[in-house]
Order: C-alpha cells, then structure tokens, then sequence
C-alpha cells in the first residue's frame, strides 16, 4: 500500500494514505488492536450522523496482515501549522465557541463517560481510597449525555475552502462538557505545530491559546476551575502512557 499510495499523514497509532480524490485510508501499525479499531469507526460513523464537521466512515478492513479503516479525504490543512503567536486570540476564541457549540449535539449511542472513565479511577496506582472514593462521587454526580470529542485541539482541526473539519473521534464519548473542557486544555498544554506532545515547544502561545479558548467557551461566565481540574486530572489518568 505504501508504494502505490501517497502518504499524507502519521499519527501514534497508524499512516494515512491518499486513496482518491475523495477518500483516504488509515493504515494502523503491526499489533494495534482491532478492538479499538472498531471502536473507532462506531464512535465516528456514529458522530456523522448528529455533527457534520465529521469526516465519514467505512467499515474496518485488512490489508496485507494491517487493519485498515476507509474515510472520507478531507483537502487542509491542520490548523496547528498554522498559528503563530498573533492570531492566538482569534484561534482560541474560535475554538471554544465551536466546541461549545458541539456539546448541544445528542450523544447517545456513544461510551458513556462513566464506562470510561469508571475503570479509569478503579485501576490508577497511587490513588488513596478516600480519593479513590470522591473521584468516583464526583463522576457520578456529573451530567453523561453530551456530545464529547475528547481530544478537541488545533491538530484535530483541519481548516479547508468550504471552513474547518474536525478529525480524529477515537476518544469520543457522551459525558459532562466541562470533561471535554479539560480534556481540550489538557490537550492544549501539549501541544505543537506538528500536534505531537513537547511540553518544551512554544509555552506562551500554549498559555495563550488556553486563555482564549476558555474565554470564547465560558464568555463572561465564571470558569469551573475546581471542576475543570479534577476532569484533568481523570483526563491525564486516562491517557497516561499514550
């Protein structure tokens, strides 16, 4: 496939090449679970339904021993190569009015955010029972029924002639906005031009986009920080060693 296809895309988990004008593939890398792969596609194929800045999806395939997962050939260009640090305000300010704007879109039929982040709490190591205890309090006692990206940043945003595309709802399920909230700065503070994590990279446009993103998400209403921070915290537990 890699040499008849033109490669457009890495991620961690697998290459994306170039099908035809209108579709790509994934290509994910040797031993990547199928599981996950399904996983992928119903929560994508799902979100098409109800949001249509969702690429559209097939069904998972194989390939020369490879999983590979049919989608739609969205032509941009991340929007993380194309920030410096004076659009920073306009950027953040347009990411936390559309993301607030995807957490009125319906949600069922996606993970709830009690089955993920359930065992997440269960199996963290260095966890006191008491917290342990609260974590599993405040998890229940929070709203599950919104539509939750889950890793909503620059990188997962394609900008395009027609306007921007989000990519990439592996991580997607129905939860608290403010869990996605967290999970959009903690994705924010790792992030770079090329969407890899280096917490080294351009700390002062990461600062900056964090701030007007929560100011174009909460406009004059007073940000949850406590709420907001126990959220990232699970977030990071949730992703750890990813």
């Amino acid at each position: 496939m890699e040499e008849k296809l033109r490669k457009i895309g890495r991620g961690s988990s697998a290459e994306v090449f170039k099908q035809s004008d209108t579709e790509a593939v994934k290509l994910y890398f040797p031993g990547y679970s199928l599981v996950a792969v399904v996983k992928e596609y119903e929560n994508t194929s799902f979100v098409r339904r109800v949001y249509d800045k969702a690429p559209w999806v097939t069904e998972p395939e194989q390939k020369d021993g490879r999983i590979t997962l049919p989608l739609e050939l969205i032509p941009g260009e991340q929007l993380s190569r194309l920030l410096s640090s004076g659009d920073a305000r306009d950027v953040g300010m347009s990411l936390g009015i559309s993301h607030r704007d995807l957490h009125v879109r319906p949600s069922e039929g996606l993970p709830r955010a009690g089955d993920v982040f359930g065992p997440v709490i269960r199996d963290s190591f260095g966890i006191s029972q008491r917290k342990r205890a609260g974590f599993m309090s405040f998890l229940q006692e929070r709203r599950d029924d919104r539509l939750c990206h889950g890793c909503f940043h620059p990188g997962n945003i394609l900008q395009t002639k027609s306007g921007w595309r989000l990519i990439n709802w592996k991580y997607a399920f129905s939860g608290d906005p403010l869990a996605d909230v967290a999970a959009a700065v903690y994705a924010l503070r790792f992030f770079t031009r090329a969407g890899r994590r280096s917490p080294m990279l351009e700390p002062l446009l990461r600062r900056k986009l964090i701030h007007w993103y929560l100011k174009g998400y909460f406009g004059k209403e007073e940000v949850p920080r406590k709420e907001i921070g126990i959220w990232m915290e699970l977030t990071g537990r949730r992703f750890a060693g990813r």
